[in-house]
């Protein structure tokens, strides 16, 4: 049902404009909800800027991309287990229209309109949790090896400071 929803089946005859129009269609839904979820956070968590970039759809079409943000965030005390963190932080995505489930555990998530956002121990870090937000595959025909490849470096940047005018990326990573 997956492949289904990544394909429209002509992925060869889109132009490298189509493609990158395919994208950044992708990307804006992504980056307003990672705002919206960022700023709902407020101070019951510490966070950091965020990092946004496109990456294959694993396993579903070469031709198909999401876009990914995500952030750190950890506990604003360092006594705080991150069971607590997570309980804290889903408490206030909820109260943001975002409903994570399972109700327990570190890892959560929940999908609306072909974005989904996930809860996560952190990677790095085994206080911190990462936040990321996260388009449905997209079909962008050949443009997909290049925006990978392209962000494979470097990524749209949601920097912390700019939080309240919640700026969505209009142009995309140069290798």
């Amino acid at each position: 049902m997956l492949i289904s929803a990544c394909s429209n089946g002509k992925s060869e005859s889109l132009s490298e404009a189509e493609g990158k129009q395919a994208a950044d269609k992708a990307r804006r839904p992504v980056a307003e909800v990672y705002w919206q979820l960022y700023n709902s956070i407020g101070g019951s968590a510490s966070r950091g800027g965020g990092s946004g970039f496109f990456a294959d759809c694993e396993k579903v079409r070469k031709d198909s991309v999401t876009y990914r943000v995500t952030t750190l965030l950890s506990s604003n005390s360092k006594k705080e287990p991150l069971e607590s963190l997570t309980a804290t932080v889903a408490k206030q995505l909820k109260s943001a229209g975002w409903s994570l489930s399972p109700s327990s555990g570190v890892h959560r998530s929940a999908t609306k309109n072909g974005t989904t956002v996930e809860l996560n121990p952190s990677p790095v870090s085994g206080t911190s949790l990462q936040l990321q937000v996260r388009s449905k595959c997209v079909n962008v025909g050949k443009e997909a090896d290049v925006l990978t490849s392209d962000y494979a470096n470097a990524s749209d940047s949601y920097s912390n400071s700019q939080a309240s005018a919640s700026p969505v990326p209009t142009t995309f990573a140069k290798p």
